[in-house]
């Protein structure tokens, strides 16, 4: 009569079978990943071509002295070609912004995946008022596929996964996997032996530039009235409108985090919008004012210059309420490298040359 065995031989070889399967599936995963989609590892497409843009830029020593920041009107709006042209030195810039990206989206995404890559002297941060509703819905659920993403989730048990699905192929594509629909096209590029075209920041070319810039608005022009637009900016961007503490608190210590990494400087910006757009604040003008008195108080709460540009452009530099078009950026990217070098600002040749890396 053959022994049971022993409880801790048993853990063991129950241990040694899951390491055996756990190897198994990323031996496996390894070599069918040339022919499966590209995992979704960020919250959106354009989150992961940055990510890409910037590998590429620090796997190359590029140096990179000045960062853009915001939300999609400051990727439309902050041409870096222009920027980089109009500076002392003409050093090379690159727009980070996000599209519904708020405050707290910012610093996370600033903190963990474009400072430690770009290194730069100084960062552009330009904050709507959108971004300080805290009560936004595209803002929150911005944050939330940010948050809850492979790459990027928060918290400690979400880091830990960042880690791995770093590390681990089966952990990137497990979702992939997971989706029946996919495995007709992998079987048919395993057959022919072609792998699927790997992903680069170049695979969303009308949307995004080179540099980080958007592409999408640049031939838009303004319509006034757009039921559509009107709709999305109550609904999604402006709805229940409020400058509360926490908000506030979000933007101070985005700012701060900023200045903490290598002392860079920061500028905060206001970017221009239509007549329409403030007028489709609950209170109109009023919580419009209140954002710009709330960009000051955090201005001078931090030590950094306000960069006000919201007055100004013309209509016909508008693709919507909100985003410039084209000639808009144009005209909005000039003025804003003027104006970094106000006496206030003073930017030099000497402080946005590079970094040591």
């Amino acid at each position: 009569m053959r022994r049971p065995l022993h409880p801790f031989r048993r853990r063991l070889w129950l241990a040694a079978g899951i390491l055996i399967v756990v190897l198994g599936a990323e031996v496996g995963a390894r070599g069918v990943a040339p022919y499966l989609p590209p995992p979704a590892r960020y919250g959106d497409a354009a989150t992961a071509v940055k990510v890409a843009q910037l590998d590429r830029g620090e796997a190359s020593n590029r140096c990179t002295p000045v960062v853009v920041v915001g939300n999609s009107m400051a990727r439309d709006a902050i041409d870096p070609t222009i920027v980089s042209g109009e500076l002392p030195g003409s050093p090379a810039t690159y727009n980070a912004a996000l599209d519904a990206a708020n405050p707290a989206l910012l610093r996370r995404w600033l903190s963990d995946e474009v400072l430690p890559r770009a290194r730069p002297r100084l960062v552009v941060a330009a904050v709507s008022s959108l971004d300080l509703n805290g009560a936004s819905k595209a803002g929150t659920a911005a944050l939330t596929a940010y948050n809850g993403a492979p790459a990027t989730a928060a918290g400690t048990i979400g880091r830990l996964g960042s880690w791995f699905d770093s590390r681990s192929v089966f952990m990137q594509h497990r979702r992939t996997l997971a989706d029946a629909t996919i495995w007709a096209p992998t079987l048919e590029h395993l057959r022919t032996g072609t792998p699927t075209a790997a992903p680069d920041e170049d695979r969303l070319a009308t949307v995004i530039g080179p540099d980080g810039a958007g592409r999408s608005r640049r031939r838009s022009s303004y319509v006034p009235q757009n039921s559509a637009v009107r709709a999305f900016v109550q609904q999604q961007l402006l709805n229940d409108f409020t400058i509360d503490a926490t908000t506030t608190e979000s933007l101070i210590d985005l700012v701060q985090s900023i200045q903490a990494h290598d002392d860079t400087a920061v500028v905060l910006v206001a970017l221009p919008v239509t007549d329409e757009f403030i007028g489709l604040h609950p209170r109109g003008a009023a919580d419009f004012d209140e954002y710009l008195a709330v960009m000051r108080r955090v201005a001078t709460a931090t030590s950094v210059p306000f960069v006000d540009l919201h007055a100004g452009a013309l209509p016909a530099h508008f693709a919507d309420t909100h985003h410039l078009n084209g000639v808009g950026a144009t005209a909005l990217s000039t003025a804003l490298a003027a104006r970094l070098r106000d006496p206030g600002v003073a930017l030099t040749e000497a402080n946005v040359t590079c970094r040591g890396r």
